[in-house]
């Protein structure tokens, strides 16, 4: 058990804070599961009682001071916000297995990608006659053209020597010669919907957490009861919590990292999809990649080795700027053709255009998060490698380059302030990002009803 690395006070304060930032971070995680629904499912019904559900957990949320305020009630509102969450979890598994809409960015999976063939009236504005400058209108009349309900099945009459339909009523198009096609029929706002509801589950335990460790301090102990650097911080007696707080105190995140590994591989593999690649080998790649990035994340932590940590990060960084080179690459193959096409550049654009948006997010974000962490580990090991502030004439290098030797590593109740401090970026940066995706994703959904 480790000793306390802040007062009383401090403790609760920071135990409040992080169940805010929680708890709010798991309502729009929620919120974002249940759009995913609307824009992916088409049965009203079932998406208006999903919509209730979330709506009352939202408001048991916002309410909680008026009716779970105290001690006793506590478990009753855990308990209701788990109940309305396993509703919506329900139906929008229902309404995944028997409600997609058809054009909505589906997905399949071979050993190959789907590339790009403009040719015919996919190089032309004009449609029965008429010069089109929305995409939507435009596609309409291309189905009405060749009897079709999908946007795969115009592109397949269009070029049939380019492509093979796969799925009933040609829900989806590969390009010819593909070796072997494993699955059909999947859709991206599946893969939206479960990593929100993911995100939203971690989001949910380390609120709890959080939030009943306020409780613990609150009934049991008090300021007299704890002293910084002498007193053990207090165990968490609380069922289904994770000692979250005491983490923070002693200066590590397992769970932060444990939900990225699977919710960042998720996303980006989503983004890979979005971008055209079906390459089961590919997608697969970028799975893994960016769970074993953080790992590496996961383990810097857990070392006090300055030159450990450098090789863990340098590590990741590599493997991310392959990632993204990769992602780029399959836009400028499967996407920016449709994008560059002369005559009808501006319709594509519509089609295609929230692609470049969501690729240059995820650029941003994903580099983001790197940046807090080499924040983090500069602040960890006191800014390694710097030059003491003496004569000129004595200037030196006082310590080993990065953090060889273990004095470097600040003290622990430092490390307890800056993980505290990192661990609200993070939550703020995952909330933006993840948003920002989702946003992404549904407009791009839109623009397909």
């Amino acid at each position: 058990m480790s000793t306390i690395h802040s007062d009383f006070k401090t403790l609760l304060e920071r135990s409040r804070q992080l169940y805010q930032f929680n708890i709010i971070a798991c309502c729009v995680q929620l919120i974002l599961f249940s759009l995913s629904s609307w824009y992916g499912s088409d049965s009203t019904g079932l998406n208006a009682v999903q919509s209730i559900a979330v709506l009352v957990f939202l408001t048991i949320v916002g309410l909680r001071q008026a009716f779970f305020s105290t001690p006793e009630k506590t478990p009753i509102f855990w308990l209701a916000l788990l109940s309305c969450a396993a509703i919506t979890f329900i139906i929008i598994v229902i309404q995944a297995a028997v409600n997609n809409r058809e054009n909505i960015l589906p997905i399949a999976l071979s050993t190959s990608h789907s590339g790009a063939s403009l040719v015919g009236n996919f190089t032309t504005p004009v449609c029965n006659g008429i010069t089109y400058t929305n995409f939507r209108k435009w596609m309409d009349c291309l189905q009405t053209v060749y009897s079709c309900d999908t946007d795969a099945c115009v592109a397949l009459n269009i070029d049939p020597t380019a492509y093979i339909a796969i799925g009933g009523e040609d829900k989806f198009v590969l390009r010819k010669g593909v070796p072997a096609v494993f699955s059909d029929g999947l859709y991206v706002w599946w893969g939206v919907a479960l990593f929100t509801i993911i995100t939203a589950s971690f989001h949910y335990i380390l609120a709890y957490s959080a939030d009943t460790y306020c409780w613990v301090l609150g009934r049991n102990f008090s300021s007299r009861d704890i002293t910084k650097g002498i007193s053990s911080i207090p165990p968490n007696n609380w069922q289904f919590s994770v000692p979250y707080i005491q983490w923070i105190n002693s200066g590590i995140q397992p769970m932060r990292w444990a939900e990225y590994s699977i919710t960042a591989s998720v996303m980006i593999v989503l983004v890979f999809i979005i971008n055209g690649v079906t390459d089961i080998y590919l997608l697969a790649f970028a799975y893994i990649i960016m769970n074993l990035v953080n790992s590496f994340g996961a383990a810097i932590d857990y070392t006090n080795s300055g030159a450990i940590v450098a090789w863990f990060w340098v590590c990741a960084v590599g493997a991310l700027t392959w990632q993204f080179s990769l992602l780029w690459s399959a836009y400028l193959e499967n996407i920016e053709p449709y994008i560059e096409q002369e005559d009808t550049k501006e319709l594509w654009s519509q089609y295609f255009g929230f692609i470049t948006a969501l690729n240059i997010i995820v650029t941003l974000t994903y580099s983001g998060f790197g940046i807090t962490n080499l924040y983090h580990q500069l602040k960890r090991f006191n800014f390694c490698c710097k030059r003491p502030k003496t004569k000129i004439e004595d200037l030196a290098w006082n310590k080993q380059c990065c953090g060889l030797e273990l004095e470097d590593i600040i003290s622990e109740e430092e490390q307890a302030t800056i993980m505290f401090d990192v661990e609200r970026a993070y939550l703020v940066q995952s909330f933006l990002s993840k948003t920002l995706l989702c946003v992404c994703v549904l407009v791009g959904a839109q623009q397909r009803i």
